[in-house]
């Protein structure tokens, strides 16, 4: 329930959501550089107070069904099962009684401590932002607008700053970025009918291999075989699933049986002892030629013919990994970015003699893992390195004409950077 869709809801007496665990609730306007413009900057405030709606409006924030309750969002959290039912119940019981909120939340409202609550959050706010996105900034006089005048000046003045954000270049720019990822959505990579998924295998239990494994298993749903020359190496992998689900644990978001039984999902081997039946093999070995060459024949030996080889590369030419293999056509890229559990992208990159199916069912994999694929060149630095690369060299070239280096930094961070090309 995010965007418009949770403002309808806003705007009635009573609201109930289902304890399903895809259940999210926000308002995630602000990352297209726009505000709520269907009252939410309004109602939301009055329901759980300033200082938890300006979190979620400023930052896109989803919560949970419990976060939810817990903060006044929702009224009841039940099963899918009886969703509707509750729903009719408590529409025949009739108008309730005003939630109140919390004291603390009432005296932010007030005049006093709204003005200091505004200057603090406008601060971090910039802070975080550098004054590139005009949105927060809208959000933030809006919402202000609604509690020192009343609501309908409030209800104008969204309407007025939704109309002037819409036509920002920032917003139009987000936007054409939104509507591209979603149409990469249904792209198949391929006009072939990807293979049926059931099993994975990964060869090395590194960094990218243990988060390699995480998203298979746990986004994916997949079983997963790590393979590794050392069992500490599979006792990295296996920490580093462990160490996430165990995370969601503790804060609530997962019960521990379905944190063993995700856990369950993955093993580890240091042969290749359970590899014979993989549809596909994931390499995430050392930037070394011969030895992911060695790696391709050697699953060549210990899978089924139809097993795909995958390539986690960063920088060697898929071609030349394939150079020596009986099956060159089931060999393809699969470039991961580190942390592998939150960056989203993942480059699938053919060479010439990969088949159509093999592509189509590395972007089926990708999507399953819950990453965006997009299918790339086999050509130098595929695509994100190939367009960081002049990035990186004019900083460099900067630094040997003597700008510092906190300057060269500084400057790329104002301009909208997360970092500086040399931090």
């Amino acid at each position: 329930c995010l965007g418009g869709g949770l403002e309808l809801a806003l705007a009635c007496h009573v609201r109930v959501c289902s304890d399903d665990d895809k259940t999210r609730l926000g308002l995630p306007e602000v990352q297209l550089v726009l505000l709520p413009g269907s009252g939410g900057t309004q109602r939301l405030p009055r329901l759980i107070g300033v200082s938890g709606a300006l979190e979620m409006i400023l930052t896109g924030k989803q919560l949970r069904p419990r976060q939810a309750l817990k903060a006044g969002l929702v009224d009841e959290v039940v099963p899918q099962t009886i969703l509707l039912q509750t729903a009719i119940e408590l529409a025949l019981k009739g108008r309730p009684a005003s939630r109140a909120v919390p004291a603390r939340e009432r005296i932010l409202a007030g005049p006093l401590g709204r003005s200091l609550l505004f200057r603090l959050v406008a601060k971090k706010t910039h802070h975080k932002t550098q004054g590139n996105y005009p949105a927060t900034e809208r959000i933030l006089q809006v919402i202000e607008t609604g509690l020192a005048q009343g609501c309908s000046s409030g209800y104008a003045e969204e309407a007025r700053a939704f109309g002037e954000l819409a036509m920002t270049p920032q917003s139009q720019a987000l936007r054409s970025i939104f509507f591209a990822s979603t149409d990469l959505k249904k792209d198949r990579g391929a006009d072939a009918e990807p293979v049926a998924l059931r099993s994975v295998g990964i060869l090395g239990g590194g960094l990218m291999g243990g988060g390699i494994a995480y998203v298979t298993a746990c986004k994916g749903g997949l079983p997963v075989r790590i393979k590794d020359i050392q069992p500490r190496g599979i006792n990295h992998a296996l920490k580093y699933s462990w160490d996430l689900l165990d995370k969601q644990v503790r804060r609530r978001y997962l019960r521990a049986s379905e944190r063993d039984r995700q856990m369950g999902l993955i093993s580890g081997s240091l042969d290749y002892q359970g590899f014979a039946h993989r549809d596909v093999v994931i390499e995430a070995v050392f930037e070394n030629l011969t030895l992911k060459q060695k790696m391709v024949s050697e699953v060549e030996q210990h899978c089924r013919p139809e097993t795909i080889f995958a390539s986690n590369t960063s920088s060697l030419p898929i071609g030349e990994i394939a150079a020596h293999a009986s099956r060159p056509q089931r060999v393809i890229g699969l470039h991961f970015f580190s942390p592998v559990d939150k960056m989203p992208l993942v480059e699938v990159i053919p060479h010439s003699g990969t088949d159509r199916q093999t592509i189509a069912t590395a972007v089926k994999l990708a999507k399953l893992q819950g990453k965006t694929p997009i299918v790339v060149a086999d050509k130098a630095g595929f695509y994100v390195n190939r367009i960081l690369a002049p990035y990186i060299n004019e900083a460099m070239r900067l630094l040997m004409e003597g700008e510092p280096v906190e300057h060269i930094d500084k400057a790329l961070v104002k301009f909208g950077f997360p970092v500086g090309p040399i931090q």
